[in-house]
């Protein structure tokens, strides 16, 4: 993780949290991920 935003790391944030990562573009990208055991979607912005 390179950064969070500040709505994210009050845990004020609802149902939605932004963070931005740096990931190797050469490895198919996931749709979901699973954290505690509960399944979450990722949507991907700014991708060039």
């Amino acid at each position: 993780m390179l950064k969070i935003d500040r709505t994210t790391s009050i845990h004020s944030r609802g149902y939605f949290a932004r963070i931005c990562i740096e990931i190797d573009l050469r490895k198919q990208l996931v749709p979901r991920i699973s954290v505690f055991g509960e399944v979450l979607n990722i949507e991907y912005e700014g991708l060039h």
